[in-house]
């Protein structure tokens, strides 16, 4: 009787250290690699809305009464992609071309280094040559962002901006987070 509850005694703390092994396993080597910017990370996003803008032709013809052209069509394309990823950073290329009728397309490139886990620049250089030095979040919040503020990117102005923490709220029955930038 004795020897069934030593070898069961035995089986369970081997099952326990296991488990206990398994969970460090998950924890400390699976979440962060698979929380991480992955390094072929290639994403394309098309926008298409309408903008109030300067008509560049009416100010040069010194029309100034149809200087500002109201609804205008236009469409975005923007290309982010992974160029470089060195354990947990990477260097990101950001191109972004919008498309306006009558004007020439005018794309814009971006490089940037960021951290893969926090995805936050970090405005070193990589391999892949110097990048932009910046500061914030880039593209998108952490998996799961705090109930804290941040400071995020704007590529468009080419400055970093708070982004300011005002509450919880609940979109299409989801707890969510509620920013002001």
């Amino acid at each position: 009787m004795q020897t069934r509850l030593r070898r069961s005694s035995v089986v369970l703390m081997v099952m326990g250290i296991l488990s206990i092994t398994l969970a460090a396993l998950v924890h400390f080597v699976l979440t962060p690699a698979l929380t991480k910017l992955p390094a072929d990370t290639d994403s394309t996003a098309h926008y298409t809305g309408t903008a109030t803008m300067l008509n560049a032709k009416a100010l040069a013809a010194n029309d100034t009464a149809h200087a500002i052209a109201k609804d205008v069509p236009i469409t975005m394309d923007r290309h982010v992609f992974v160029t470089t990823a060195v354990g947990d950073s990477a260097t990101i290329q950001d191109d972004v071309t919008l498309n306006v009728p009558g004007t020439e397309a005018k794309p814009k490139t971006h490089v940037y280094t960021m951290d893969r886990g926090s995805l936050a620049a970090t405005g070193a250089v990589t391999e892949g040559g110097a990048t932009e030095p910046i500061g914030g979040l880039l593209f998108t919040l952490p998996l799961h962002p705090e109930a804290a503020d941040y400071s995020i990117y704007d590529s468009a102005t080419e400055q970093t901006v708070p982004m300011t923490f005002t509450g919880t709220g609940d979109v299409s029955g989801r707890a969510t987070n509620i920013y002001v930038v």
